[in-house]
C-alpha cells in the first residue's frame, strides 16, 4: 500500500469479514516515505496486522549495523521481503535470526524457484516467495516435498 488511508481502509473491510488474520500489508519499496509512517498507524488500529516491509537492495538491510531491523522490530513488522536478485545467505541468516519471516520477489525463473525452495539454514525455510508464475512455482514446490 502507498497511503495510511488504503491501509486502514484494508484493515476495517478485512475486520467486517472476519480477514484480519488473513491479509498482509506491504510497504512496496517504491513507497518513498518512512515504514514507521505507514507502519505506526496501522499498528495502532490493529495490533496484530501481519506487516511487510519490502526491499530492493540488500545493503538496505546492513547498513548501519542492520539498523533497518531494529526499527522493524520497534514496529512490530513480521517479515522481510528482498528482491531476490538481491539475496545472499548471510542476509538470510540475519533476517531468520532477528526473528522475521523472509520472503523473496520478482522469482520468475524455474531455476531460483527451486534454489529458494532447497535453501534452508537450521531447519528454517524461505518463507514465502512472490512470482508471476504461481502455478510453475506450487508444481516445483511438490516435486521437492517442501
Amino acid at each position: 500500500i502507498f497511503t495510511v488511508e488504503t491501509g486502514l481502509h484494508i484493515i476495517d473491510v478485512a475486520d467486517e469479514y472476519d480477514l484480519l488474520d488473513k491479509i498482509e500489508i506491504t510497504k512496496p519499496v517504491a513507497h518513498t516515505k518512512t515504514a514507521e509512517s505507514l507502519f505506526k498507524p496501522l499498528r495502532k488500529r490493529y495490533k496484530d496486522i501481519k506487516l511487510i516491509c519490502s526491499l530492493f537492495s540488500d545493503s538496505q538491510i546492513f547498513q548501519e549495523n542492520y539498523k533497518l531491523l531494529d526499527q522493524m522490530k520497534k514496529l512490530k513488522v513480521q517479515v522481510i521481503n528482498l528482491n531476490h536478485h538481491r539475496f545472499n545467505l548471510d542476509i538470510f541468516k540475519r533476517v531468520k535470526r532477528a526473528g522475521f519471516k523472509f520472503y523473496l520477489w520478482g522469482v520468475l525463473f524455474k531455476h531460483f524457484m527451486k534454489k529458494y525452495l532447497n535453501l534452508s539454514y537450521e531447519g528454517e525455510f524461505i518463507d514465502g516467495i512472490y512470482t508471476n508464475y504461481p502455478d510453475k512455482l506450487v508444481e516445483l514446490r511438490s516435486e521437492v516435498n517442501v
